[in-house]
């Protein structure tokens, strides 16, 4: 099954005014064993905020990779992107690919803490009922479990804005509507937007 390493950094002043300065970091990576494609961006409610996504084959490659001679110069590649240490890293085992969601204009990220009494289950469940991939103009999306953190739920959905994603709820029927509110009942939820590059 394939991982998704996401990256949550405090962004360079370099990086915030030219994002292409990722491009070293790409070339030291692509190539890597288990590699699949990196996506990275500026969050849109705080651009000191920045992603990178990385989808890795399994999350054994990407550990292979940490584990190899390869990280130190690969991590100095990443050092003019930074005004600081990485806020976290967290690898997610999305149930689809989140191809289509990273690749959108722009990119929803959804961590949620699951509150006592709900499961995953309870969450793949409620979105398997709403259908939430075929919901008013939302351009892919996928879920699941973070591999490093106990009862933390993971989401990425892809949106034309962060205006559409807004809006999608006032067409929504009563029945989604009751949906989208159980589901929200179920954890404690950070949702943030970003507009992503493929590197």
């Amino acid at each position: 099954m394939t991982v998704t390493e996401i990256l949550t950094f405090p962004t360079s002043e370099a990086y915030r005014t030219d994002q292409s300065i990722v491009k070293p970091f790409a070339e030291a990576i692509v190539g890597s064993p288990g590699l699949i494609s990196i996506h990275h961006g500026l969050q849109i409610e705080d651009p000191a905020v920045g992603y990178l996504f990385v989808i890795w084959e399994s999350l054994e490659a990407h550990q292979a990779l940490r584990n190899s001679p390869a990280q130190g110069p690969l991590l100095a590649t990443l050092k003019p992107l930074f005004a600081g240490p990485p806020i976290s890293v967290i690898h997610a085992k999305f149930g689809a690919d989140p191809t289509a969601a990273l690749n959108a204009p722009v990119t929803e990220l959804v961590v949620s803490t699951l509150k006592e009494g709900s499961s995953f289950e309870a969450i793949s469940d409620i979105l398997t009922k709403m259908a939430y991939t075929e919901l008013p103009t939302i351009l892919g999306g996928a879920y699941g479990p973070a591999v490093e953190i106990e009862r933390t739920f993971m989401m990425v959905a892809g949106w034309e804005s962060v205006e559409a994603h807004r809006e999608v709820g006032k067409v929504l029927t009563p029945d989604k509507l009751e949906l989208l509110g159980a589901l929200r009942a179920q954890g404690d939820s950070v949702v943030r937007h970003s507009k992503l590059s493929k590197a």
